[in-house]
């Protein structure tokens, strides 16, 4: 893609920036001997958000992040003559991306102040249109949520309808009867307090409280609702009641991190965030060897009595799921008890789920690992899951030097 809108897209100043110079590194490479690349990944980062602006604006009236198309041709999805089963162009929009999106726009506009390869000009050439493109998304998914009494959905019509999907791959435009919420809130609350600390509207910053707090009880009584409608058929989504996945809590930590570090002087979220860590690492981390499985192993889903959750394939583990995790625990302050956990456990953890979901032949991490049979489930490899696992790692480092992973 680096290539591909190096010739495509309106670029902001490309002269100055440096060239990509495909740094490679030895597998044993040390810490220091990563310098050079950290220039690597901010052109690479540059060039990504040239392209976010560039497709942004040419289509004024369309208020959403748009990276819809092709990454390996650098072509628009083609619109389908039957709309009905078109999910890939513009006439669907995805609550998740939307909301992650959000989030992203708003951290790497704070990013470009420090970025080492632009001047200060060409940052400002970045930063003005990521401003207005950051109200202007945020001003539209507010729109969205008042259609649909507060919430957002998995995929939704630009005019702002809810779409399922049915047994024939067609669009079904439904109203959403329950306030139960929903895992497109939770990635949007995130990217809504983001974009309204950013643009200081504290009536919105009070709105995004008041929704994560929602959001939080409804996990806590088992009420919170998966709203993923998948397309893949080896990675098919379903709640099974009595049935409790890691994942709402797991994304919920992420929303934790944010709100701490956003909000200091509230310590009700680090302390959530402390809360949902234990609760993760007792419930689903065999790091107390309560389970014969292997050490650190890390479920998936657990049972209504707390053992691991068993179906026809398995004791399932996600290991971009488990390698996530430490990700998304980057909270500014962590109690003692949760500090001395995460000190302990989350560098093993990490370091053990990576050799069994690593591909390197590939260099991808799976989807899915049976925990019994100690093989592979699902071996497609997802994009995600690489650079989530990355940044864990980074952040481990960071957050623990002394524990080498």
């Amino acid at each position: 893609m680096f290539i591909i809108y190096k010739l495509k897209v309106q670029t902001y100043g490309i002269l100055y920036m440096q060239k990509f110079n495909k740094t490679i590194l030895a597998e044993t490479a040390s810490i220091t001997e990563f310098v050079p690349m950290i220039k690597d990944w901010e052109v690479v980062l540059v060039t990504v958000l040239d392209a976010i602006i560039d497709r942004y604006q040419r289509h004024p009236n369309y208020f959403y992040i748009d990276t819809k198309l092709n990454i390996l041709t650098g072509k628009e999805f083609e619109v389908l003559a039957d709309s009905n089963k078109d999910f890939k162009s513009a006439c669907t929009v995805f609550g998740w991306i939307q909301g992650r999106g959000l989030e992203a726009l708003v951290g790497h506009s704070k990013w470009l102040k420090s970025c080492s390869i632009l001047s200060e000009d060409e940052k400002q050439k970045r930063i003005l249109p990521l401003n207005k493109m950051i109200k202007e998304v945020f001003t539209q998914l507010e729109v969205v949520r008042k259609l649909n009494n507060g919430h957002i959905f998995f995929t939704f019509t630009p005019a702002g309808d809810f779409i399922k999907i049915d047994d024939f791959g067609n669009k079904v435009i439904f109203k959403l009867e329950e306030d139960n919420s929903l895992m497109s809130d939770l990635f949007y609350v995130k990217g809504m307090l983001e974009a309204t600390v950013y643009i200081s509207d504290k009536s919105k910053e009070e709105e995004a409280k008041i929704l994560f707090r929602k959001i939080i009880n409804d996990i806590s009584n088992d009420t919170f609702k998966g709203d993923q409608v998948s397309f893949d058929p080896k990675n098919k989504v379903k709640q099974i009641p009595g049935v409790r996945s890691q994942a709402f809590r797991m994304i919920a930590l992420g929303g934790f991190a944010v709100f701490a570090n956003l909000l200091k002087d509230e310590y009700y979220w680090y302390e959530k965030g402390c809360e949902y860590i234990q609760y993760i690492l007792n419930n689903y981390v065999n790091y107390k060897k309560q389970w014969l499985l292997e050490d650190y192993d890390f479920l998936e889903k657990i049972n209504s009595q707390g053992m691991p959750y068993e179906d026809a394939n398995g004791i399932l583990s996600d290991p971009g799921h488990a390698l996530e995790l430490k990700k998304k625990t980057s909270l500014t302050v962590l109690e003692k008890e949760t500090l001395q956990l995460a000190e302990t456990h989350f560098c093993p953890l990490l370091t053990h789920c990576f050799d069994f979901g690593f591909n390197k032949k590939s260099g991808g991490i799976i989807k899915a690992f049976d925990l019994q049979t100690r093989q592979a489930i699902n071996d497609d490899m997802p994009w995600w899951n690489l650079p989530e696992t990355m940044r864990a790692a980074a952040e481990l480092l960071q957050l623990f030097p002394n524990h080498p992973l």
